[in-house]
């Protein structure tokens, strides 16, 4: 059974109310679910919250995956005054001594600008031309959301990896996920 409800919300139904609706469901994310489940529930939940943008971001020194989420956070967070973005990111260790980086779907950002079309020089990163450049820890890759090209499967299979993790940010409080990270059980309250 997918992880999410088969009736849509409606126009007239409030955001609360449906984030209400989710919370009663009180849904387990375990990480033994197929990834075409996870891409479903993305899939759906793009019915009422949009995706814009599916991105990489890699940082360019090893980081935790702590100050990783914090960067991406921040990273987000810096949109603020322009828009509120909301995002499902997903962690990766690399095949290059599992070096972590980000995929997300980010969405309410379609008015901005993903990429300038510069390619700067290696190592120039954190300037304000673009989001992708914006990106201040390493290189990023940010490409306009297309449902049939399957960034939602992309991006939901890193959740079911043994060291995966994600997070729901910039939605709106109340819904709860549950995942496993850094081997404790800890509970996202969509932010």
């Amino acid at each position: 059974m997918p992880p999410y409800p088969k009736e849509r919300r409606g126009r007239n139904e409030s955001e609360s109310h449906y984030f209400e609706r989710l919370k009663q469901q009180r849904w387990t994310w375990e990480k033994v679910q197929p990834v075409e489940v996870y891409g479903a529930f993305l899939d759906e939940l793009s019915k009422s919250f949009p995706w814009d943008w599916f991105g990489t971001f890699t940082f360019s020194e090893l980081v935790s995956p702590a100050a990783a989420h914090y960067w991406f956070r921040k990273y987000l967070k810096s949109a603020e005054g322009l828009t509120k973005p909301y995002a499902f990111r997903a962690d990766e260790y690399g095949s290059q001594g599992g070096r972590l980086h980000l995929h997300a779907l980010v969405g309410n950002v379609a008015h901005l600008v993903p990429y300038c079309q510069e390619r700067l020089p290696q190592g120039k990163w954190g300037q304000q031309c673009c989001w992708l450049h914006r990106w201040p820890c390493g290189y990023a890759r940010i490409l306009r959301y297309d449902p049939t090209k399957g960034a939602r499967y992309y991006v939901a299979k890193y959740v079911s990896k043994t060291l995966g993790d994600y997070d729901f940010i910039g939605f709106e409080e109340g819904l709860i996920f549950k995942s496993k990270s850094e081997g404790t059980e800890k509970h996202h309250g969509v932010h």
